[in-house]
């Protein structure tokens, strides 16, 4: 009676390891499909549009440069137009 209660306790504990087993497998193989999902989506853009978010920002960089430099007592010259 005592013998068959502790291996059934045993037994208990082992199915719930094997289920926790389970549990982090799935969670890894959802984590593992979302990481491939994002990346055939980085994947999917041209280089065309890389390089045009390039020349955005860029744009945008200079506009904010352009606007902190009028806040300055000195002038802002671009090493780059000289």
């Amino acid at each position: 009676m005592v013998t068959k209660h502790f291996q059934e306790l045993h037994q208990k504990e082992l199915r719930a390891e094997r289920e926790d087993v389970q549990k982090m497998r799935r969670i890894a193989g959802s984590v593992a499909k979302l990481v491939r999902e994002f990346w055939s989506n980085i994947e999917k853009v041209s280089f065309a549009s890389v390089v045009l978010c390039i020349m955005m920002i860029s744009a945008i960089l200079e506009v904010e440069i352009l606007s902190v430099s009028t806040h300055f007592p000195f002038n802002y010259v671009n090493p780059a137009v000289n």
